[in-house]
């Protein structure tokens, strides 16, 4: 998983990293955009597969 790449990389869980990125405490760079994508897509991809999860078939 890639984020396990930038938490050996920069030492930093991706919780705080968010946080800290969020908060202007950490310049641009290619692999923080990255990151930052890849934690948006994978909170969406979440909140997606929750909602599919609710979903009641009914025969």
């Amino acid at each position: 998983m890639i984020f396990n790449a930038y938490l050996l990389k920069y030492q930093m869980q991706t919780k705080k990293f968010l946080r800290r990125f969020e908060n202007n405490e950490l310049q641009h760079t290619l692999d923080f955009d990255e990151w930052m994508g890849e934690a948006w897509m994978l909170e969406a991809l979440l909140q997606d597969k929750e909602e599919i999860e609710e979903i009641e078939f009914v025969d």
